[in-house]
C-alpha cells in the first residue's frame, strides 16, 4: 500500500446534498478496492484560478489515503467519467522511510528553542 493524496474538485451547483454524496461514493470506492482512508478534508467552496465548464467557484475536497497501486487507475477513472467532478489530481506522497526520518529530524530541529546565553 501506497499513501496517496487525491482532491477532487466539485461543481457546487448540484447542491449540498449532492457534493456529499459524491464525497461518500469516493470514500467507499477507495475503501472497497482495499485502500484505507486516513483524513477527508472538505476545503469547501473556493474560487478557481481560471474558468472551469463555465463555473467560477467550485468545491473542494481532499482524501488521504492508504492504497494498493492498481486501484489508482480505477478511481482516476471514477472521477473522470463523473460529471459532477470538474478536475481532479492524485498524487503519489513519499513513503520512503529515509526521507520520512529525515523530514522528522529538520521539524524536531525546529521546533527546538535556543538556550538563553548566560551572562
Amino acid at each position: 500500500m501506497r499513501f496517496y493524496e487525491t482532491t477532487a474538485v466539485i461543481d457546487p451547483q448540484i447542491g449540498e446534498s449532492e457534493i456529499e454524496g459524491n464525497i461518500k461514493k469516493i470514500e467507499e470506492f477507495i475503501k472497497s478496492r482495499g485502500g484505507e482512508i486516513v483524513e477527508i478534508e472538505k476545503v469547501g467552496i473556493q474560487k478557481l484560478a481560471y474558468p472551469v465548464q463555465k463555473r467560477q467557484e467550485a468545491y473542494y475536497v481532499v482524501f488521504k489515503h492508504n492504497s494498493p497501486p492498481e486501484t489508482i487507475d480505477k478511481l482516476k477513472e471514477l472521477l473522470r467519467i463523473n460529471e459532477a467532478i470538474l478536475l481532479h489530481m492524485v498524487i503519489l506522497k513519499s513513503t520512503d522511510k529515509a526521507r520520512v526520518k529525515s523530514i522528522k529530524k529538520v521539524s524536531e530541529e525546529e521546533n527546538v528553542q535556543p538556550a538563553e546565553e548566560s551572562r
